[in-house]
């Protein structure tokens, strides 16, 4: 093979970044996922999200600034492709878990208005 050196240089800058965006998709789903869902609110939720999003798109940024920027630019949309729907089942699941709490304190009130069987 005789590839010239942009060739090399932009081959080079693909299988780095694409080490990168696996390296922080990994810490993002381990160290700042968890701990973001424990603090979920429907009034911080959307506030929560995009600081995390926008944190580790500049983490990301600051390792692969010296690579290819067209690469670049693209790894760091793969990655964030990968986290917004992380994100939204994280919503998802705060959702449920408030409409199912809700649905137990309504069937708690219907029970609590309903003559005991013995009443009958």
């Amino acid at each position: 093979w005789d590839l010239d050196l942009p060739t090399q240089r932009k081959m080079l800058s693909m299988v780095r970044c694409d080490a990168k965006r696996r390296q922080h998709h990994e810490a993002f789903v381990a160290d700042t996922l968890p701990p973001l869902k424990a603090s979920l609110t429907p009034d911080n939720f959307r506030d929560m999200a995009e600081g995390a999003v926008s944190l580790l798109e500049s983490e990301f940024w600051a390792e692969v600034s010296g690579y290819d920027g067209a690469v670049a630019k693209e790894s760091k949309g793969k990655l964030c492709d990968g986290v917004w729907p992380l994100l939204h089942e994280a919503h998802d699941g705060y959702v449920r878990a408030a409409r199912e709490d809700e649905e137990e304190r309504f069937s708690a009130n219907v029970r609590g208005l309903l003559p005991d069987e013995e009443e009958m």
